[in-house]
Protein backbone atom coordinates (compact mmCIF):
# COMPACT_ATOMS: atom_id res chain seq x y z
CA UNK A 1 0.00 0.00 0.00
CA UNK A 2 1.37 3.58 -0.78
CA UNK A 3 0.60 6.38 1.70
CA UNK A 4 -0.44 9.77 -0.27
CA UNK A 5 -0.93 13.21 1.06
CA UNK A 6 -4.27 14.70 -0.33
CA UNK A 7 -4.86 18.65 0.04
CA UNK A 8 -8.67 19.18 -0.12
CA UNK A 9 -10.81 22.23 0.08
CA UNK A 10 -12.86 23.05 3.23
CA UNK A 11 -16.09 22.32 1.61
CA UNK A 12 -14.68 18.72 0.80
CA UNK A 13 -12.67 18.14 4.31
CA UNK A 14 -15.99 18.59 6.11
CA UNK A 15 -17.84 16.40 3.81
CA UNK A 16 -15.24 13.99 4.85
CA UNK A 17 -15.06 14.67 7.94
CA UNK A 18 -18.58 13.05 8.67
CA UNK A 19 -17.36 9.68 7.87
CA UNK A 20 -14.97 7.74 10.73
CA UNK A 21 -12.63 5.81 7.91
CA UNK A 22 -11.68 8.40 5.92
CA UNK A 23 -9.27 6.50 4.17
CA UNK A 24 -11.98 4.10 3.15
CA UNK A 25 -14.09 6.59 1.93
CA UNK A 26 -11.52 8.29 -0.64
CA UNK A 27 -10.51 4.58 -1.66
CA UNK A 28 -13.91 3.78 -2.49
CA UNK A 29 -13.98 7.19 -4.55
CA UNK A 30 -10.87 6.50 -5.98
CA UNK A 31 -12.56 2.74 -7.09
CA UNK A 32 -16.21 4.83 -8.92
CA UNK A 33 -13.77 6.52 -10.68
CA UNK A 34 -11.77 3.65 -12.45
CA UNK A 35 -15.38 2.56 -13.27
CA UNK A 36 -15.47 5.49 -15.77
CA UNK A 37 -17.95 8.11 -13.94
CA UNK A 38 -16.18 10.89 -15.28
CA UNK A 39 -17.83 14.30 -15.83
CA UNK A 40 -18.71 12.81 -19.32
CA UNK A 41 -20.66 10.29 -17.93
CA UNK A 42 -22.45 12.59 -15.62
CA UNK A 43 -23.08 14.99 -17.91
CA UNK A 44 -24.83 12.36 -20.26
CA UNK A 45 -27.02 11.46 -17.10
CA UNK A 46 -27.91 14.86 -16.39
CA UNK A 47 -29.37 14.97 -19.21
CA UNK A 48 -31.21 11.78 -19.91
CA UNK A 49 -32.98 12.43 -16.63
CA UNK A 50 -33.83 15.93 -17.66
CA UNK A 51 -35.54 14.50 -20.85
CA UNK A 52 -37.19 11.37 -18.93
CA UNK A 53 -38.12 14.47 -16.63
CA UNK A 54 -39.98 16.52 -19.33
CA UNK A 55 -41.32 12.85 -20.76
CA UNK A 56 -43.03 12.37 -17.49
CA UNK A 57 -44.42 15.96 -16.85
CA UNK A 58 -45.91 15.88 -20.21
CA UNK A 59 -47.31 12.24 -19.61
CA UNK A 60 -48.78 13.75 -16.15
CA UNK A 61 -50.25 16.79 -17.82
CA UNK A 62 -52.21 14.62 -20.42
CA UNK A 63 -53.11 12.12 -17.27
CA UNK A 64 -54.94 15.18 -15.53
CA UNK A 65 -56.31 16.47 -18.48
CA UNK A 66 -57.87 13.01 -19.13
CA UNK A 67 -58.79 12.43 -15.22
CA UNK A 68 -60.62 15.69 -15.62
CA UNK A 69 -62.54 15.06 -18.36
CA UNK A 70 -63.70 12.05 -17.12
CA UNK A 71 -64.72 13.69 -14.25
CA UNK A 72 -66.80 16.24 -16.19
CA UNK A 73 -68.43 12.63 -17.73
CA UNK A 74 -69.28 10.82 -14.44
CA UNK A 75 -70.63 14.11 -12.69
CA UNK A 76 -72.79 14.43 -15.86
CA UNK A 77 -74.19 10.74 -15.93
CA UNK A 78 -74.80 10.99 -11.76
CA UNK A 79 -76.73 14.05 -13.10
CA UNK A 80 -79.09 11.70 -15.20
CA UNK A 81 -79.53 9.18 -13.32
Amino acid sequence: MKKLLLTLDDEMAKELAKYPNQSEVLREAFRIYKLDISTDTVAGMRKSYDLLKKYMETKFEYYDHVFSQLEKLIAMLETRM
